[in-house]
């Protein structure tokens, strides 16, 4: 209520000022010989006559709770359309199928390929070695026959004494390619228990390797410890 109090006086107060305005405007027009007292009489009445009424305004008619929009349905989708549809996704499955079937086909190229350089790698490594052991056999054989050679040239105990370093194998191979006789001659050098032993020890490498006329030869002429 007071808000609409100082709304009322602020038009009054506005009014006012109007009138007063004209009402000055009216007196310096008249003195001038530009306004006369009967137009100056109507103007007076214009101003207060009171205001026309205003045109009634509708009030907002009361509407009920607000309802939530209703939701948009699609338009069913006719055999036509349902068709195309059909048809894409089996395209793009198609495709999709196509690619997958392509890389598995490039793998399996692959996987072979690798499978043909490994077989072709692990056959040139093997011809390496078997080129190696070749050549070292070869080595050890031309070595072995200038050994035997200068064994051939010395006494028995000096044979025995060159023989002593030697592993096993290497006892072996020495054994086996000196003549029977000469072998013989050198066996009978070995005659301390550790001596007889590794002798023992020998022959039975000589007889397993080496052959049975390596063995006969040998059979009889080690010693006992």
């Amino acid at each position: 209520m007071k808000k609409l109090a100082t709304i009322g006086k602020g038009v009054a107060a506005l009014f006012a000022i109007n009138f007063a305005a004209l009402a000055v405007v009216g007196v310096v027009m008249a003195s001038k010989g530009m306004l006369t007292r009967e137009k100056v009489g109507e103007v007076v009445k214009v101003l207060r006559a009171p205001p026309a009424p205003s045109a009634p305004t509708a009030a907002p008619a009361e509407t009920g709770p607000t309802s939530k929009p209703a939701e948009l349905v699609p338009a069913p989708i006719t055999l036509s359309e349902r068709e195309r549809v059909v048809a894409f996704v089996r395209t793009q499955l198609d495709a999709q199928t196509e690619e997958l079937r392509q890389r598995q086909a490039m793998v399996d190229r692959a996987r072979q390929q690798l499978e043909i350089d490994r077989a072709a790698f692990e056959t040139e490594r093997k011809a390496f070695h078997e080129t190696v052991d070749a050549t070292t056999q070869t080595r050890r054989q031309a070595g072995l026959r200038e050994t035997l050679k200068t064994y051939a040239a010395l006494k028995p105990d000096r044979i025995k004494a060159l023989l002593a370093p030697l592993s096993d194998e290497e006892l072996t191979e020495v054994l086996v390619g000196l003549e029977a006789r000469v072998r013989a001659k050198v066996i009978e050098e070995f005659k301390t228990p550790e001596e007889v032993t590794r002798l023992q020890r020998v022959l039975k490498l000589i007889r397993d390797g080496a052959g049975a006329k390596v063995a006969a030869d040998t059979a009889g002429a080690a010693p006992t410890p």
